[in-house]
């Protein structure tokens, strides 16, 4: 178990010396290369009223908790089968001229794929990149085998009449780089959803690894980091979560709002935000489930609507934050089974509703 946690270290370490990660002048600053509401009005006189209409509720949202936690845990630990690639593909470099009825044409080789622009409502040029979202991601593995890798990109050569032709920068997502565990993560990853915090704004090409490495060097050790990928692609959202192992390094990045980072050639100011979870226990009481957080620096708590009042006297400033519902309340014709479905398919969501057991 000791070599075990001392070649994990090693191994971090060299994630670290590889990401190239270095310090700025400004503050929280740093040089990561690419090689790398709801509420309730509940009186103090009558909570045993409200309690058990509370829990009903809980329990028809939660679907058996301690069931759902352990299934969900297991998704997330356990090396289940997913495609190597998204079926999302980032097209780059393309002629000022290229139509999306040539790209369709040429890409047509490796499988059903459908071009997309940036913006699906823009009729304005591309800005020389598209996207191509393949019916299946093996028709992904297909294309990535007839590119060639110049200058540390793959390339494509895409013909355009008689003997002239375009390379074509192609960039994959590898499903794997959507969530990064470290040696500590499974004792840890159910005792510290509190301290998880929303990352907003990172690169696309952004893996897990990478963030965490960044959010570790910059606040404090990271256990557990996830990217946020498209339901239907597994393409990245632009956006991620990371699960610090200390509480004091939460607040620091809490505290901290936005941070700059530098990513390849580009300078990027993220965001960071508490990471909200729907249905939690009452951080005062322990006793009523809630979805008010207060994101105050002085409280950083989930408080049912009683222990609010009670914290909050004189302090009409603190406004609670409530994440929004999930999907299956917005589609009431869904059924329990398609929505545990959509779960295993999509456990981008995850961590912010582990302790809970309810999306």
């Amino acid at each position: 178990m000791l070599a075990s946690q001392d070649s994990s270290k090693q191994a971090t370490d060299a994630d670290a010396a590889n990401l190239n990660v270095c310090m700025e002048p400004a503050p929280h600053s740093f040089i990561v290369g690419n090689n790398c509401g709801e509420s309730y009005d509940v009186s103090s006189n009558d909570v045993s009223q409200v309690m058990p209409n509370m829990q009903s509720s809980a329990d028809v949202e939660a679907i058996d908790d301690a069931d759902f936690n352990r299934e969900m845990y297991r998704l997330l630990m356990d090396n289940h089968p997913q495609p190597i690639y998204s079926r999302k593909v980032f097209l780059g470099g393309l002629p000022p001229h290229i139509t999306t009825e040539e790209l369709q044409r040429f890409f047509l080789a490796f499988g059903t794929v459908e071009i997309g622009w940036p913006v699906p409502e823009s009729n304005n040029e591309h800005d020389g990149f598209m996207f191509a979202t393949f019916t299946s991601a093996d028709s992904v593995v297909k294309l990535v085998e007839n590119c060639v890798r110049l200058n540390g990109r793959l390339t494509i050569n895409m013909p355009l009449g008689g003997s002239i032709s375009a390379s074509i920068h192609i960039r994959v997502w590898c499903t794997k780089d959507a969530k990064y565990c470290s040696s500590e993560c499974g004792d840890s990853i159910l005792k510290n959803t509190r301290n998880c915090v929303f990352v907003g704004g990172i690169p696309r090409t952004m893996t897990a690894r990478q963030l965490s490495c960044f959010m570790s060097l910059t606040f404090g050790d990271v256990t557990f980091a996830k990217i946020e990928v498209e339901l239907e692609t597994d393409y990245p959202k632009g956006a991620g979560c990371v699960m610090f192992r200390d509480r004091e390094a939460f607040v620091a990045a809490i505290a901290s709002r936005f941070v700059p980072l530098n990513f390849g050639d580009h300078l990027k100011q993220i965001e960071l935000q508490p990471y909200l979870m729907r249905l939690v226990d009452c951080d005062i009481c322990q006793r009523m489930k809630t979805r008010n957080f207060c994101p105050k620096l002085r409280c950083l708590k989930f408080m049912c609507e009683m222990c609010w009042k009670q914290a909050h006297v004189d302090m009409p400033e603190h406004q609670p934050q409530v994440r929004s519902p999930p999907l299956r309340s917005r589609a009431a014709t869904q059924s329990n089974f398609d929505d545990r479905r959509l779960l295993k398919n999509s456990i981008c969501h995850f961590i912010g509703d582990l302790s809970c057991g309810n999306y």
